[in-house]
């Protein structure tokens, strides 16, 4: 066998010290008119070997994402985790629940829009049936906030401790007519909790006049709500709840919608309303 190796030239210019020279620079590379073949890299190796029998499959990693390795998060969980959020746990059927959902305080210092991790969820029971639920909102620099949302007791709560959520809400009216509009969305986009305020992604309006009621000064008309979204379009009974289904998810819908007319010669009363649209919708975990 001959081991091509670098050696110094015989300083006495033999013929066979020429011959091992020539014979060593063709071990140095590629024949004239020859192709290199080149050594794949560990990863590229691994990529074209098949993987052992009963191995996991590779993941692939997304378009525009660097990494598939998780990285150390500001929020509770991986930015993206909350996005996959379905609807696993059997359904409440809509019959047992009974009762409106809505917010009439938060705390004092919560800002309209916030990024947050919810660090508690507290029910507190309100009467019969009803609660409140009492969430917690951890603000990146530690701050902490609440919202505070009333609902029937059968209701089961959309968001739990350690979700990184975003959250909007907007105060609305005054006095006994005092309201927060709500908005809670997963870190991933997937709407959570909706009451009074109107997600991108839905469309929701007044539905089916279902009877007018004598008052003390004006008649209200009453009518039912209609919920539209990803194709999927629902309308309760008036002040009923319903649930609609849209691919891994469910949501419990409720809606009422009023609108007053003062009787003639009748001037409104302090705190009159003429008429409203109340919802909610809240997803099913």
């Amino acid at each position: 066998m001959l081991v091509c190796s670098p050696r110094r030239p015989d300083r006495r210019g033999s013929r066979l010290a020429l011959a091992l020279g020539v014979l060593v620079a063709g071990c140095s590379g590629p024949r004239a008119g020859g192709s290199a073949t080149s050594v794949p890299s560990p990863s590229a190796a691994a990529a074209s070997s098949p993987a052992p029998a009963g191995a996991p499959a590779p993941t692939a990693v997304p378009p525009g994402n660097p990494s598939a390795q998780p990285t150390a998060p500001a929020l509770g969980p991986r930015p993206g985790a909350t996005a996959e959020l379905v609807t696993t746990e059997p359904l409440v059927g809509p019959g047992v629940l009974g009762g409106a959902v809505h917010s009439r305080r938060t705390s004092e210092d919560l800002p309209p829009e916030l990024e947050a991790t919810v660090s508690a969820v507290r029910i507190v029971p309100r009467g019969d049936a009803v609660v409140d639920w009492d969430v917690g909102l951890r603000a990146p620099a530690g701050q902490e906030h609440h919202l505070y949302v009333f609902a029937p007791s059968a209701l089961p709560v959309p968001v739990r401790s350690g979700d990184a959520v975003r959250v909007r809400t907007r105060r609305t009216g005054g006095g006994p007519n005092l309201r927060y509009a709500i908005e809670v969305r997963a870190a991933g986009g997937p709407l959570l909790l909706a009451v009074n305020a109107l997600p991108s992604d839905w469309a929701v309006t007044r539905g089916t006049a279902a009877g007018k009621t004598p008052m003390a000064g004006y008649d209200q008309e009453d009518y039912g709500v209609v919920f539209e979204h990803a194709g999927q379009r629902l309308e309760p009974a008036h002040a009923s709840w319903a649930v609609l289904t849209a691919g891994p998810r469910s949501y419990y819908l409720w809606g009422h919608a009023a609108e007053r007319t003062l009787h003639p010669g009748k001037a409104p009363m302090p705190d009159y309303v003429g008429g409203w649209l109340d919802f909610a919708i809240v997803m099913a975990r």
